[in-house]
């Protein structure tokens, strides 16, 4: 071969070289440069507590109100709040987490659902409570209305007592809302008058922390999108199967 020949493939030879080499180095750089992907999300502690809780819940007002016993079989829905705090001076509120869970057409569980209870208190009140609410759904229309929109409850969680006792309350919810038993379990002492707006609605938030971004309230509990996650199984064995009836006949009816 020529010298000059040689010496221009040579030269070609390093500029390639020379251009792999500024490539690689950009990659390098661009790659150091480039912003870092996330972390992902922490697991939902929170959320592996409530269930437990809500579990625990239904459990302790079972054994306090043979009722509720007799009627979660013949449920179409529950939420489960295990704490709701409340405390008031002339006005005052409470606020609570809480599970809920429907059936199939199989009479399965479903995956769980969150809710949010808030309440606003107006009135002759002086007191503090801690308490617990377990809303026992008759018919899967008012299922879906409770899982699907906020709803008015107010009068189901409070019954003022002499001695400062909470009792189960079976007063209605509301006109739209009146075959839904609530059992009421806590701690604490209300004295006095009260008014109180109190309102539960889907949690949007919890449910996609422990679903994912594009979990809905309806694919959980209607779709089966999700399955029953471990966190939920002692909820589900205390809730229980479906037995016979029908919580909306007359016979079922909670005694006033």
């Amino acid at each position: 071969m020529r010298p000059h020949l040689m010496y221009t493939a040579s030269m070609k030879t390093l500029r390639d070289l020379i251009l792999v080499l500024g490539l690689g180095a950009a990659m390098l750089l661009s790659a150091a440069c480039a912003p870092k992907a996330p972390p992902p999300p922490p697991p939902p502690a929170d959320l592996y507590g409530l269930l437990a809780r809500s579990a625990n819940t239904v459990t302790e007002l079972s054994a306090r109100y043979p009722r509720l016993a007799e009627l979660l079989p013949k449920a179409r829905g529950v939420v489960v709040f295990p704490r709701i705090a409340d405390a008031a001076l002339v006005f005052g509120g409470a606020s609570g987490d809480g599970v809920v869970m429907v059936r199939d057409e199989a009479d399965a569980w479903s995956a769980p659902g969150f809710m949010r209870f808030t309440a606003v208190n107006a009135g002759l009140v002086v007191g503090a409570t801690e308490n617990s609410l377990v809303l026992v759904v008759p018919n899967d229309q008012t299922a879906r209305r409770m899982a699907g929109m906020t709803l008015d409850i107010s009068g189901a969680v409070r019954q003022v007592s002499p001695d400062g006792s909470l009792k189960q309350h079976d007063a209605s919810l509301n006109e739209a809302l009146d075959d839904v038993v609530p059992f009421l379990g806590g701690k604490g002492f209300w004295a006095g008058l009260s008014m109180q707006a109190a309102y539960v609605s889907p949690e949007q938030n919890a449910l996609r922390r422990f679903y994912g971004s594009e979990a809905t309230m309806t694919a959980v509990l209607y779709d089966k999108l999700y399955p029953m996650p471990e966190q939920a199984l002692s909820l589900v064995e205390v809730l229980g199967p479906a037995g016979p009836g029908n919580l909306d006949s007359q016979e079922d009816a909670p005694a006033p």
